[in-house]
């Protein structure tokens, strides 16, 4: 029996692409590298997100002391694997063609925005810019949840696609409408 309309993981369209990025400009996989990479990742789904109102990957963003991170790529880097996951032909994803070309060019798009000077690639510019009220909301809560033990903790800091889609439509686009200017002139090409 294969399920059908589940969206693939980020590791399934372009976690190995971001990770030899991250990679080849820091130089290391180390910590920095790791908080890089979410960063990224947390760019491109908020960018899915207010280009076409829906995610182009499943996910679940926390927030932590360095701002949102993915689970599923906390995962793949505390496993330090150089291979990453194989689909599931099981599973019948949504859309995985579209979600594969979309989240190509966006990280492709993200790169010469970067490279062009739109977007600085500084991991403590990027920490920052995700520090949002949404993000400190949830980190604090979080806090508080795990003072007292209290074994919901994981669902208290949880990002929500509305979130997400927050994150691009004020904090990333009135800080950077240059960077947001060309990426949607990029994927129009």
């Amino acid at each position: 029996m294969v399920k059908k309309f589940k969206l693939a993981k980020v590791s399934d369209l372009f976690y190995d692409k971001v990770h030899k990025f991250v990679l080849e400009r820091l130089g290391s996989n180390n910590y920095e590298s790791r908080v890089m990479e979410n960063k990224l990742i947390f760019i491109i789904q908020s960018l899915s997100l207010l280009l076409y109102g829906e995610p182009i990957f499943y996910s679940k963003f926390y927030a932590k002391d360095k701002g949102p991170v993915e689970a599923y790529v906390i995962k793949l880097q505390n496993d330090n694997k150089s291979e990453y996951r194989v689909l599931d032909n099981k599973v019948k994803y949504l859309n995985y063609d579209f979600a594969k070309f979309i989240s190509d060019k966006l990280f492709q798009l993200t790169i010469e925005a970067i490279d062009n000077g739109l977007l600085p690639f500084d991991v403590n510019y990027l920490v920052e810019l995700t520090h949002t009220d949404d993000w400190k909301s949830k980190f604090e809560s979080a806090k508080k949840y795990k003072e007292r033990a209290v074994d919901d903790l994981k669902y208290c800091n949880q990002y929500s696609n509305e979130d997400i889609y927050k994150f691009a439509t004020t904090d990333l686009k009135e800080k950077h409408p240059d960077f947001i200017a060309y990426i949607k002139e990029g994927m129009l090409k």
